[in-house]
This record gives structure tokens, C-alpha cells and sequence, in this order.
């Protein structure tokens, strides 16, 4: 591994974007660029300018590289990760010809000519056996459902490919259109356990066009060289790596081995992933391709950290409206302050968005008596229940890991929830030192790509 040698790393989020330059042997990051991603549409977040997406990308990049510090490096791989999940059309050239469907994406949901919501309509069609073998069940905003939509309103033309907006990031790179598998297995419609491709006969059981599907290469492979054309401020010729999603970069950007670890990442919604060796159903959590024939099992909490911010506004609302307090800062701490001194005796439960299963279901505080109805105990008890959630997604994996680590500003700046998490778990936290995960994943993705790493097990070796 030569010392001179960085790994480069890029993340399409769905609320900013950054590009890192990652040192390798020492797995430290040198430099860091980060945008806004400002190509919500009228539909608001749920639907984003892909264009728009790929130009701040193409942005963040260009600006990393020109960072002097990074003068004298030798760039040896590019990765790419993002949102999952979501969906945009692109015609022969790699051109969007439409918006960009994210994950947030609730049209789903609603009917289509049979009656049946978009996402039933996908399950109803789908062999009876997908249900044992795609891993994630299709959901509104997952790719799969998004497309069924589009067929029923007529824009799956002949000539049109559709691709995650990592992966397009990537042929705007390299020029060569590709998938991996957890990428292709976000949209409800990839055989997860086999790993290596699509449902057998999807495309002619639900009447898609040819080529509308891409290619699907093992994670961790080169899909070709930086091109003349990408105009980022790198020579052409640089191996870039098929990009992988952003929960399973995060994963392997965030724990210190792949095996026996259990992540807990806490942002505006929370999840909780745990490696697996093998292929497994498990009720309430999707079953995701990881790496080197390994799998995630994830529950995904809806709110999660935002359920802390929710608490924080109706505090902050209260102070203002009955006492005229305007400022907002140290709220948190405060939070923490009074939660650390609390006593129990309340229950919260988070769920001010509902769940995957039940998107109806909302929040609710029990055990609420003449003494301790306090912030303090409110806190607490919404710590506790934030927590709880994630938890019981580990415990119903049935996968015992040995290293806890965690993500996400919701846990890395919140005392409560770690010193809680380390309560119920029984063991230490682990917290990288750097903050963008997913980022640091997609560089030691490209790390594998390149051969900078021989394998796998290679990228956690000191």
C-alpha cells in the first residue's frame, strides 16, 4: 500500500452531499467537502432535480480535489454511496427524464386501476415465493413500487433504464450503467438470497420493457475508470467502484469489523443493523446484502432522532408562548441535564411517525401521575423509548454481536441515549472518530475495487 495513495469517498444524501479523501493504512480522513442538497422539487423532498443532484455532486468533488493539502496524493479509487431506495428514469445517454422518486415518496400508497395500492399491487404480482427471498418487502418510496406507478401512467418507454441516483452518479463518472446488490436490493424486486441478480422473470411477469433494468455487479467491484468527460479535476483513468448503499456503507464505515457487529445509527430516523453470515427471514426487520457473502439484517425506525427534536420544539414552544423565552440554545444540553437527574416512572413511546408495519400508529406517554409529570422524566422516559425501538430490532435478530457502535447526530450528541444503549446493551459503545460513515464506506469500497485492499477482510486488518 503506497503512502502517497488516498481513497476517495462520495455520499448523495438525501439532505447533503460530501466527498472525503481517506487515508487508507491509518483509515483516517484528510479532507472533507460537504454541499446542500437544494434539489427538492415542488413535491418537496419526495421528489429532487436528479440533474440538479449530479451538478453538486460533480461540485463537492471537484472541490475536494482542489484542496492543497491533497496536492502530492495519488488518487486510487473513487466511491460512490447515497439514498436508497428511490428511482429515476434516464434515457440512452445517461440524461434524467424524470424527478428523481425518493424514499420519501408516499405515492405508493395510494390506488391503482385495480384498486389495490401501488405496493399491493406489487406484492399481489410478484411470485408467492418473493416474499421468502427479496429481503425487503415492497414499501411505498422502495424503486420497485415506484415503477409500477410509472408503468400504470405510461412512462416506461422503450430506450429508458432505471437507476438509483448513486449509481447514475456513477456513470456520470465512468460513463458505464450498473448496479450492486444492495442498491438493487432497496426496491423491493432483487432475489436478495441469491445476492446476484434481479427475480427470475420479473421483467416479463410485470410486462417491463428490455434494458429497463440495470446490470447488477457484486459489491465492491470496479465498475471502470474516471472518464475525460467528468470534468471533476482528476486525470481520466481513476478505478471507480459500483456504488453501494448508504445503510450498508455506513455499516462498514462504522464498525470496526464486519463480523459480530451490531451498528445503532440514530439521525433523523434511526436503524439498527447487525451482520449476518447467512440468509434470514425475521419478522418486523428486511433482510439486506452486505459484502463478501454477508447479509444486514436492519430495523428502521421512522422517526428516531427526530423524536428528541420533537420534545425539544414542544419545550421550546412552551417557554415561548407562556413565559416569553425566545432562545433556543443549550436546549439539548438542558435536556440531558434534566434527564441524567431524573426519576423513572414514565413510558414514551416515539412512534410520531408510525412504523413500516403501521404508519398509523403515533406517539403516546403513560404512567403519568400528581408528581412526576416533568421534563426531566419526559426526557428520560423518550430516551428510553427512542432506544427501547432500536433495541428490540437487535434482540428480535437473534444475532449476538460483541462490538455496539453507533452514528448519526441524534446518538453522537446525546449523552442520554448512549449512556442508555450502553445500559441495555451490556457493553461498551464504539464511536469512529470521523462522522461521515457512509462516506468513509464508499472510500474503502473503492479500496476494494482498486486492490489498495485484497479483500474484504483486508479493510479491517491494522
Amino acid at each position: 500500500m503506497n503512502r502517497s495513495e488516498i481513497l476517495i469517498g462520495v455520499d448523495l444524501g438525501t439532505t447533503k452531499l460530501c466527498a472525503l479523501a481517506f487515508e487508507p493504512r491509518e483509515r483516517r480522513v484528510l479532507a472533507m467537502e460537504s454541499v446542500p442538497n437544494d434539489a427538492g422539487t415542488t413535491a418537496g423532498n419526495a421528489e429532487q432535480d436528479a440533474g440538479r443532484i449530479l451538478a453538486r455532486g460533480r461540485e463537492c468533488l471537484s472541490k475536494l480535489v482542489a484542496r492543497p493539502e491533497l496536492a502530492s496524493r495519488r488518487v486510487a479509487g473513487i466511491g460512490v454511496t447515497g439514498q436508497m431506495h428511490g428511482v429515476v428514469l434516464v434515457d440512452k445517454e445517461g440524461r434524467p427524464q424524470t424527478a428523481l422518486a425518493t424514499w420519501q415518496d408516499q405515492s405508493g400508497n395510494e390506488p391503482s386501476r385495480t384498486g389495490r395500492s401501488f405496493v399491493a399491487e406489487l406484492a399481489h404480482r410478484l411470485d408467492n415465493s418473493a416474499p421468502t427471498r427479496i429481503g425487503c418487502l415492497p414499501a411505498t418510496g422502495y424503486g420497485g413500487v415506484t415503477l409500477l406507478k410509472w408503468q400504470e401512467e405510461g412512462r416506461l418507454v422503450h430506450g429508458a433504464m432505471a437507476m438509483t441516483i448513486p449509481d447514475l452518479f456513477v456513470r456520470e463518472l465512468t460513463g458505464v450503467a450498473l448496479t450492486d446488490p444492495t442498491l438493487a436490493a432497496s426496491w423491493g424486486i432483487f432475489d436478495a438470497k441469491a445476492g446476484q441478480d434481479w427475480l427470475p422473470g420479473l421483467r416479463k411477469t410485470l410486462g417491463w420493457p428490455e434494458g429497463l433494468l440495470p446490470t447488477v455487479r457484486p459489491t465492491g467491484s470496479r465498475a471502470g475508470a474516471l472518464s475525460a468527460s467528468a470534468r471533476v479535476g482528476l486525470a481520466a483513468g481513476v478505478p471507480v467502484a459500483v456504488a453501494i448503499g448508504d445503510n450498508q456503507a455506513g455499516f462498514i464505515g462504522g464498525v470496526p469489523s464486519l463480523d459480530r457487529s451490531v451498528l445503532f445509527n440514530l439521525g433523523t430516523g434511526g436503524q439498527m443493523s447487525v451482520a449476518a453470515s447467512q440468509y434470514r427471514v425475521v419478522p418486523g426487520l428486511e433482510t439486506r446484502p452486505l459484502a463478501a457473502g454477508r447479509w444486514l439484517l436492519v430495523g428502521a425506525a421512522l422517526c428516531g432522532g427526530q423524536a428528541f427534536d420533537v420534545l425539544a420544539r414542544f419545550f421550546a414552544r412552551t417557554g415561548q408562548e407562556l413565559f416569553g423565552v425566545e432562545s433556543k440554545k443549550e436546549l439539548y444540553e438542558a435536556m440531558n441535564r434534566a434527564a441524567a437527574a431524573a426519576d423513572d416512572g414514565l413510558s414514551f413511546s416515539p412512534l410520531f411517525c408510525g412504523t413500516r408495519q403501521d404508519p398509523d400508529q403515533r406517539a403516546a406517554i403513560s404512567g403519568i401521575g400528581l408528581d412526576n409529570f416533568t421534563p426531566g422524566n419526559m426526557t428520560r422516559a423518550l430516551v428510553r423509548g427512542m432506544v427501547d425501538e432500536l433495541v428490540s430490532f437487535y434482540r428480535a435478530a437473534g444475532v449476538e454481536a460483541s462490538v455496539a457502535a453507533g452514528s448519526g447526530n441524534g446518538l453522537r450528541r446525546n449523552p442520554a441515549v448512549q449512556d442508555e444503549l450502553k445500559r441495555r446493551l451490556g457493553m461498551q459503545l464504539f464511536l469512529p472518530e470521523y462522522q461521515e460513515e457512509a462516506a468513509v464506506g464508499a472510500a474503502l469500497t473503492a479500496g476494494v475495487a482498486a486492490g489498495v485492499y485484497p479483500d474484504w477482510t483486508a479493510v479491517w486488518k491494522r
